[in-house]
C-alpha cells in the first residue's frame, strides 16, 4: 500500500513538474521595472573582496559586498551604489540613494531641487564589518594609490561641525537658513577622514579637491566669499595626516591640479573682482614658500593681447618637468549698458556663404565650443620658459608621447582643406611634428587622408594606407617610409568593407618594449613586424587562427601598461567564426606556445584582475544565461559564479537561438540568427518576424531580457510569445543598397520556409534606421509581408541627400557619398541610383499594412523623411500610421515613451500577425483634440 501510494505521489510530481514546464508564463510589458540588471563589479586589490550592484530598471537596487571566498554576500546595502575599495583593501565607501517612492512623492509635490531627499555616504570596514553612515552626501573621491584616507562633502554648507552619522535617504530635512546673496562658487565643508584609523579632519569652504595620483597628497581650494574673495590653496599629506596652507590670494583659484607624486601643483588665478575674468597659470613645489605666477598675459611667449583660457585643461607630464595647459584670446570686460532697442525692433538671422569652411548649421551647433576654444600651451619647469604650441591659423592641439615626458609631440594642420574636406569627407591634412623645448614646427607629410599614429616612445609614426591596403611606418630619425605588410603572404585589409570610403583594417595590438616591434593583426591572427623591416615578419599565431577561423585579440590585465612583454604568457582572447564560440588562450609573443585555456559556446566579457593578487572577475553569457559576475584564477580555474541577477527566469518561457547558414540570391554565403519560443514544438507553424540592420551573427550570444524598446523588436520578448524572429547579415553592393538587402533577407526567407514551421501567410518585418530605411524599401519589392514597421526611416534619398543631422548640424550628403547609405556619388552624378533605391518612388507599390516611428526631434534622420512616406501611402488609400513621440530624439530615450512604444509595436503584429482584436488607436487614431499629454498607453496593454 505504501509502496503504490509512494508511486503515485512521484507520478503526481511529476506531472505537475511537466506541467509547470508547459505553463511556463510568456515575457511581456509587466516585467520591465521588475526585471535587473548587474552593475559595478569590482575586486580588491588584494583579491579577497568583490562587490556588485542589482538593480531593478524603476525602483530600489542593492548593493552585495561578498568574499571571494565565499559563496553568500557578507552584507546587503540597500540601495546602495558607486562602490569603491581604498587601494589597501581596507574599506569600501559607496553612495546610498533616497528610496525611489520617496522621490517620486517630492517630484509630485513639486519640491524644490535642494530641498529633495538626499544622498548619505556609507563607509564598511572589511576588517571588522563596521558600517558608518554620513548624511546629505554631495561628493566623496578614494585615492587611486597608497592612502586609505576618503574625502567628502555635505550639501550643508552652513554646518560647522562634524557630521551626524545617521542615514538621512529617509524624508528628515534640516531647516535652513536663508541667505542674502546667493555664493557664486558655494563652497562646502570638506570632511577627510581615516575610516581605519577614525583620524579625522575638517576644511571649510571648499570648491574643489582631489588626490594625487600616488596619493601622497590630497590637494583643495577654498574660497571665502566676502566683499573681496579669498581663495586658499590648502595641501593634506596622507602619510603624517599633517595639513598646509601653502597659499591665500584675494582673487579666484580654481583647476588646481598635482603631479604624479604629489611634489607640485598647479591652478589657475584670477585677481579680478567682475564677471569676466583673465586668468593667469600659478605654480608650486614642495620647495616654495608659496604658489607664483608662471604665465598671465605679459609672459615672454604668451601671444599679444591673449591670456591663460580657463576653459583650458592643465596637466603635468609623469616625469612632472612640464605643464601643459591652454590659452585663448584675451575675455573683453564689457560694460553692461541698458537695452534701449525694443524685442520687436531687433533682427536674428543666420547667414550662409558658400565659401565658408564650416557648415553655418554646423557652426550653430559648436557655438558654445567655440566660444571655449583655447591652443594648447606648454611650461618647461627646469628653463622657466613657457611656448605657446596651439595657433588658430595652424594646428589647435598637439599629440603627446609619453604624455609630454618625450621631447617631440605630433600635429595635424586640417586649416588649409577645411572646406575641401567639408564638400568630400577626404580628411586631408599636412603633418607636422614639433619640438616642445622651442616651439619649432617640421613638415613630415602632405594632404594626408590617414592620422599617423606615434609609437609609444615616439621612434615612429604609422599608419594604414588604404590606396594599397598596407600598414606603413616612418622612422623619425631615419626619415624613411617603409612598407610593413608587402612581403606578408597575407591580407590586411577589413574584409567585411563594403562602403563606398576607402576600405580599414583590422588594427595594431600595440608595441613591444623600446619600440622594437610592432603587432600587427590579420582577420585571424597576429604579426609581428620590424618598423625598419629589417626582419622579417613572424606569423606569432603560427596561422593557427586562419586555419582554424579563430580569431586571436589580445586582452590586458594592466590599466597602465604602455607596452606588451613578449617573454610574458599574455592572455588572448578568441572567437569562432562558424560556431561563434569565444574564450580564452594564453602565450608569450616571443615564443608562442598555443595554450587553449577554454573555448564555449558563450561570450565572455569584462575580464579584470585584481591589482595585487593572480585573481580574475569576468561576465559570461548566452540568450539563456544573464551575463553574470564569475570569478577564478588566471587561468580560469576554479571558476565560480558570484551573482545571481535573475533567479526567477526560470519561471518565464525563454528565447532559443540558432545560427544559422544560407547562400543569397547572388550565391553569396550568409549568416544569420533565427530565435524561437523556448516551448516551440516544430510540428506547429509560427509567425516570423524579419529584423535587421547591417550584421547580427556574432551576437549569436547576446542575453536579451525583458526590457523596453528605444526602437526595434526585442527578440526575446517577441519569441517568448510564440514568434520566431530572423535576424540576417547583409552583404552591401556598392549603390544597390535596397537590392542588398532583398537579396539577403528573401534568401534567408526562401531558406527558412523549407523548415515547415515558418507560417508564410503571417511573416512581418521592422528595422529603425538604416534597418527602417530597408524595411520601407522591402515592401516596395514583394508582397510577402502581411505587415511592417519601418521606424526612422529614409524615404526619399533625393530629399535626405541634403538634409541636415540636427544633433551636429552636418549635412548628410557624406552618407551616400561615401558612408551607410552606399550610393557613391552625388546626386548628380548617380540620380538614377538615389531614384530607384528610394522607397517613396515606389509606394505604389506598397500593399502592406506600414506602422512607421518617427520623432519630431529626430536628430539623425529629417522628421519629414516619415512624414512624406505616410501622406504617400495615405494619398494612394493604403493602411498607415505614423507614430511620433513629442519631442523624443532617433531612439526613444523617456522610459514611457519606450514602454508605450513596446507595447503598441507587439499589438500592431499580435493583429496582423496572430489576428488578434485591433487596439482602438489603429482602427480609428486618436484626433488631436482628444490626445492626452498623460496617458501612458501601456497600463492597460489592450484597448477596449
Amino acid at each position: 500500500m505504501k509502496k503504490t501510494q509512494l508511486l503515485l505521489l512521484i507520478a503526481v510530481i511529476a506531472f505537475q513538474a511537466g506541467f509547470s514546464q508547459g505553463m511556463k508564463k510568456p515575457v511581456d510589458f509587466t516585467l520591465y521595472d521588475s526585471w535587473k540588471s548587474l552593475s559595478g563589479q569590482r575586486i580588491s586589490g588584494n583579491g579577497d573582496w568583490l562587490l556588485y550592484s542589482i538593480n531593478p530598471t524603476a525602483g530600489d537596487g542593492e548593493l552585495f559586498i561578498q568574499m571571494s571566498t565565499e559563496g553568500s554576500p557578507k552584507r546587503v546595502f540597500k540601495r546602495g551604489t558607486q562602490a569603491l575599495f581604498d587601494p589597501n583593501s581596507s574599506f569600501i565607501a559607496f553612495k546610498i540613494t533616497p528610496q525611489a517612492d520617496t522621490v517620486r512623492k517630492a517630484k509630485l509635490d513639486k519640491v524644490k531641487t535642494e530641498k529633495m531627499p538626499k544622498d548619505t555616504l556609507g563607509i564598511y570596514l572589511l576588517a571588522t564589518g563596521q558600517t558608518t553612515f554620513y548624511p546629505s552626501l554631495k561628493s566623496f573621491k578614494v585615492a587611486d594609490e597608497a592612502s586609505s584616507w576618503l574625502a567628502f562633502q555635505m550639501e550643508d554648507s552652513k554646518s560647522d561641525s562634524k557630521p551626524e552619522k545617521k542615514d538621512s535617504t529617509a524624508t528628515g530635512k534640516k531647516p535652513e537658513e536663508k541667505s542674502k546673496k546667493k555664493p557664486e562658487f558655494n563652497g562646502t565643508p570638506l570632511y577627510v577622514i581615516n575610516p581605519v584609523t577614525r583620524d579625522s579632519q575638517q576644511f571649510p569652504l571648499v570648491t574643489e579637491y582631489n588626490f594625487s595620483k600616488k596619493g601622497t597628497l590630497l590637494y583643495m581650494v577654498s574660497i571665502q566669499e566676502d566683499s573681496v574673495k579669498t581663495s586658499t590653496i590648502r595641501i593634506f599629506d596622507t602619510k603624517t595626516g599633517i595639513s598646509r596652507d601653502i597659499g591665500t590670494l584675494k582673487g579666484v583659484a580654481k583647476g588646481l591640479v598635482s603631479d604624479e607624486s604629489g611634489s607640485q601643483l598647479a591652478f589657475l588665478f584670477s585677481a579680478d573682482t567682475g564677471k569676466t575674468k583673465v586668468y593667469s597659470l600659478y605654480h608650486w613645489t614642495e620647495k616654495d614658500n608659496s604658489p607664483r605666477c608662471i604665465a598671465d598675459v605679459s609672459t615672454p611667449g604668451m601671444n599679444s593681447g591673449w591670456s591663460v583660457s580657463e576653459n583650458g585643461r592643465i596637466s603635468f607630464t609623469p616625469n612632472g618637468q612640464r605643464i601643459f595647459f591652454g590659452t585663448a584670446k584675451k575675455p573683453e570686460v564689457k560694460k553692461e549698458e541698458k537695452d534701449t532697442i525694443l524685442a520687436d525692433d531687433k533682427v536674428s538671422v543666420d547667414i550662409w556663404h558658400w565659401r565658408e569652411d564650416v557648415l553655418q548649421s554646423i557652426q550653430l551647433k559648436q557655438a558654445d565650443q567655440a566660444a571655449r576654444k583655447n591652443y594648447q600651451a606648454v611650461y618647461n619647469i627646469k628653463k622657466g620658459q613657457m611656448i605657446q604650441l596651439g595657433s588658430p591659423d595652424f594646428i589647435d592641439n598637439y599629440r603627446l608621447i609619453q604624455q609630454g615626458d618625450f621631447d617631440k609631440a605630433f600635429g595635424n594642420n586640417l586649416k588649409p582643406f577645411l572646406y575641401t574636406n567639408s564638400l568630400t569627407s577626404k580628411n586631408l591634412k599636412d603633418v607636422y611634428i614639433v619640438d616642445l623645448n622651442n616651439g619649432v614646427n617640421q613638415k613630415l607629410f602632405e594632404r594626408l587622408q590617414v592620422s599617423p599614429q606615434p609609437s609609444p616612445l615616439g621612434n615612429y609614426l604609422v599608419w594604414w594606407e588604404p590606396a594599397d591596403s598596407s600598414w606603413n611606418a616612418y622612422g623619425i630619425k631615419s626619415g624613411l617610409t617603409v612598407n610593413l605588410t608587402r612581403e606578408i603572404p597575407v591580407q590586411f585589409v577589413n574584409k567585411n568593407h563594403d562602403t563606398p570610403d576607402e576600405p580599414g583594417s583590422y588594427g595594431t595590438m600595440g608595441w613591444s618594449d623600446k619600440d622594437d616591434f610592432l603587432y600587427l593583426y590579420d582577420e585571424f591572427d597576429i604579426w609581428k613586424v620590424d618598423p625598419d623591416s629589417k626582419e622579417k615578419a613572424v606569423c606569432v599565431t603560427q596561422g593557427f587562427g586562419r586555419v582554424n577561423k579563430i580569431t586571436f585579440r589580445y586582452t590586458s590585465l594592466d590599466p597602465d601598461e604602455k607596452f606588451i612583454d613578449g617573454k610574458k604568457e599574455n592572455l588572448f582572447a578568441v572567437t569562432e567564426f562558424e560556431t561563434k564560440r569565444s574564450g580564452y588562450y594564453r602565450f608569450s609573443t616571443d615564443k608562442p606556445d598555443l595554450k587553449k585555456i577554454m573555448l564555449d559556446d558563450c561570450r565572455y566579457s569584462g575580464l579584470n584582475k585584481a591589482k595585487n593578487a593572480d585573481k580574475l572577475i569576468w561576465t559570461r553569457s548566452t540568450i539563456s544565461e544573464y551575463p553574470d559576475f564569475w570569478i577564478g584564477d588566471l587561468d580560469f580555474k576554479g571558476a565560480r559564479k558570484v551573482s545571481n541577477t535573475n533567479p526567477q527566469q526560470s519561471d518565464y518561457n525563454w528565447a532559443k537561438v540558432e545560427l544559422i547558414k544560407w547562400t543569397g540570391l547572388n550565391g553569396q554565403h550568409h549568416q544569420g540568427l533565427l530565435y524561437k519560443p523556448e516551448n516551440m514544438d516544430p510540428s506547429k507553424k509560427y509567425p516570423l518576424i524579419v529584423y535587421f540592420y547591417e550584421r547580427h551573427s556574432d551576437g549569436l550570444h547576446t542575453h536579451y531580457y525583458p526590457r523596453t524598446s528605444a526602437s526595434t523588436v526585442n527578440p526575446l520578448e517577441f519569441a517568448s510569445n510564440g514568434y520566431l524572429v530572423f535576424m540576417p547579415d547583409i552583404h552591401f553592393i556598392i549603390g544597390n543598397p535596397g537590392k542588398s538587402f532583398y537579396n539577403a533577407i528573401m534568401s534567408g526567407i526562401m531558406y527558412l520556409e523549407q523548415r515547415g514551421y515558418v507560417d508564410m501567410e503571417h511573416l512581418g518585418i521592422q528595422g529603425q534606421s538604416w534597418g527602417g530605411y530597408g524595411t520601407a524599401f522591402m515592401i516596395t519589392q514583394t508582397d510577402v509581408f502581411a505587415a511592417a514597421s519601418p521606424g526612422a526611416p529614409v524615404s526619399n534619398m533625393t530629399s535626405a541627400y541634403g538634409g541636415i543631422r540636427n544633433e551636429s548640424g552636418m549635412v548628410r550628403q557624406f552618407q551616400y557619398e561615401k558612408s551607410q547609405s552606399r550610393i557613391g556619388g552625388t546626386l548628380w552624378e548617380k540620380p538614377e541610383y538615389f531614384i530607384e533605391n528610394s522607397p517613396l518612388f515606389f509606394a505604389d507599390r506598397i500593399n502592406t499594412p506600414c506602422l512607421i516611428r518617427h520623432d519630431d526631434a529626430d536628430g539623425a534622420v529629417p522628421f519629414a523623411e516619415g512624414v512624406q512616406l505616410f501622406v504617400a501611402l495615405r494619398r494612394l488609400g493604403k493602411p498607415a500610421w505614423l507614430i511620433n513621440y513629442n519631442n523624443a530624439p532617433h531612439n526613444l530615450s523617456r522610459q514611457a515613451d519606450k514602454k508605450d512604444w513596446s507595447v503598441r509595436l507587439m499589438q500592431f503584429f499580435n493583429h496582423y500577425l496572430k489576428g488578434e482584436p485591433a487596439p482602438d488607436w489603429l482602427t480609428n487614431g486618436v484626433k488631436a483634440v482628444d490626445k492626452k499629454t498623460n496617458e501612458v498607453y501601456y497600463w492597460p496593454f489592450t484597448e477596449k
